[in-house]
């Protein structure tokens, strides 16, 4: 396997490479790079530790835990490897690059025809992610350097300011298939100009001041769940669907991938002490679902627990008829461990990361919507994407200032793969336990199904008068799988205190205050009257 990092134009001498404590140090012309020594990931998505390392000015021998041992070496601007008792459970290589921001800021970046602009402003989130076979930079005043990755290396691009780390990150996963023994990384480099994205700033200084490029396309499935473009606003006065379930002021959700043990040992049971629900992107063919079957089939009992499909074996896909098959393995699965609950029902998917991905997003979505699915897009979380309690807990703050979906994703938590700290997943349980009364903490699902219901329900305002208010709530959607009650606030004359609720044979209770009376519903043919007590 050859990973080839080369020039978009003539091929001159190799850039400097040294190595150093922690990798591998590349400097081109002021673009500094390190790229870190690789690390073996398992199929339970834990990276090894290194153990020992002995590095010298031309080569390093890397002992990782579980016996795995990297000889590395560089020379004429070539690293080689070899590697030696890797487990058997190895899945992937994994790389990582920080690159200096000065020298590439407002320069190109380009990931196979999916391109934009090394942003100027800080950008939270990923500024890419995806499988691609090259990955270029380009400085607008300098050379352009292109990595060429074999077509199954998923990777990531995301600006660190928000760390506080003055740096792009790069990110590789490289499956390492049994056997592997010998790996190569070629680096080179271009010499002369390379052409700009835009002759207006290239021909800049970094440091001149110029106008912020275009932000790179927010994904088609963030878009959909508007969670970088807002929900739409309820009306503040007058009968209305409110915003969120329960007229609270934001929704938070909580999202646990890859079915950790740790899940298990240290997640639910705070959750189910704190009465906050969670939901759970399982793989039920891996070896860790397997291993703690008897703990997942009593946990999916638990209504603080939802189980979402991650697909079965979280080793990806390459074709569209393979997802289907997996997605209806997996939720078969689902179904089994979950009898109390209603089949069939929505159950939301995730796209798993870091593995060779061959279906588009548009037939991905075929798919699911075949099977009445849902696809939950990229949550940010720590490690991948926070890397201090901090961007964790200010998710809390940043929800209720806008009124919108605050989310943290997890993986590990005090083990397993991409582990973070108990203490950062107790400290945000423990900052949403006191902001209860202003959030609504809900899974993905109901999350789904609030926004769809509001989105396509009807409300009208009958003919009424000073004994009773009637209204009509109906809805577009299916109502076999929307079937969520909404949150509607009516208007009420200003000395109703105490009221009737009334919808075809139900009747229930409710309080009014400030001219208005909240309760939930579901939408139906049934007309809706609100009389005073």
């Amino acid at each position: 396997m050859l990973i080839f990092i080369g020039a978009e134009k003539r091929l001159s001498a190799a850039p400097d490479l040294k190595i150093g404590e922690q990798g591998v140090l590349i400097e081109n012309g002021g673009v500094k790079c390190t790229l870190a020594f690789p690390v073996p990931v398992n199929e339970a998505k834990a990276k090894a530790k290194i153990l020992e390392k002995t590095v010298s000015e031309t080569g390093a021998i890397l002992k990782y835990d579980g016996g795995a041992q990297i000889d590395l070496g560089i020379q004429n601007g070539e690293i080689s490897m070899k590697a030696s008792g890797m487990p058997a459970d190895t899945w992937t290589l994994f790389f990582a690059m920080k690159v200096d921001i000065a020298p590439v800021v407002n320069g190109k970046w380009q990931f196979d025809s999916a391109s934009g602009i090394f942003p100027v402003q800080e950008t939270a989130g990923q500024i890419y992610q995806g499988n691609a076979k090259n990955f270029s930079m380009v400085s607008p005043v300098g050379p352009s350097v292109v990595l060429s990755l074999p077509s199954s290396a998923y990777q990531q691009l995301q600006d660190l300011r928000r760390f506080q780390v003055k740096a792009y990150y790069w990110q590789c996963w490289l499956p390492f298939p049994a056997g592997t023994q010998n790996l190569s990384i070629k680096i080179s480099e271009t010499s002369g100009e390379v052409a700009s994205p835009n002759a207006a700033t290239a021909a800049a200084p970094v440091s001149a001041p110029v106008a912020p490029a275009a932000a790179p396309k927010v994904p088609e499935d963030r878009q959909k769940w508007g969670q970088l473009t807002g929900i739409p606003e309820e009306k503040k006065t007058g009968t209305r669907i409110l915003k969120w379930k329960g007229g609270k002021q934001a929704a938070f959700l909580l999202g646990f991938d890859d079915c950790g043990v740790t899940h298990l040992t240290n997640v639910i049971p705070a959750l189910e002490k704190r009465k906050m629900v969670g939901s759970f992107y399982v793989n039920p063919g891996s070896p860790q679902w397997k291993k703690h079957l008897p703990e997942w089939e009593e946990a999916a009992k638990n209504p603080y627990v939802v189980l979402c499909d991650h697909t079965f074996l979280h080793l990806g896909t390459q074709s569209v008829e393979e997802l289907e098959a997996d997605v209806v393995k997996t939720n078969a699965i689902i179904y089994a461990l979950t009898p109390q609950l209603k089949n069939p029902r929505i159950i939301v998917f995730r796209t798993p990361g870091g593995v060779p991905w061959k279906v588009s997003a548009k037939e991905r979505d075929a798919v699911l919507a075949k099977y009445h699915m849902v696809n939950r897009p990229w949550l940010d979380g720590p490690p991948l994407t926070m890397k201090s309690l901090p961007p964790v807990l200010a998710t809390v703050d940043r929800a209720l200032a806008k009124g919108e979906t605050g989310f943290v994703d997890f993986h590990g938590i005090g083990g397993d793969g991409n582990s973070s700290p108990v203490e950062w997943f107790v400290a945000l349980l423990d900052k949403l336990d006191e902001h209860r009364d202003q959030f609504w903490i809900t899974d993905t699902v109901s999350w789904f199904q609030y926004q769809e219901e509001r989105k396509k329900s009807q409300l009208k305002v009958l003919p009424s008068d000073v004994s009773q208010v009637r209204v009509g709530l109906t809805c577009s959607s299916d109502p076999a799988y929307y079937d969520l009650p909404l949150t509607l606030a009516v208007e009420v004359p200003a000395s109703w205190k105490e009221c009737k609720v009334t919808q075809g044979a139900k009747t229930w209770q409710a309080t009014a205050a400030g001219g208005e009376v909240r309760f939930d519903v579901l939408p139906g043919a049934d007309e809706i009257v609100v009389q005073p007590q």
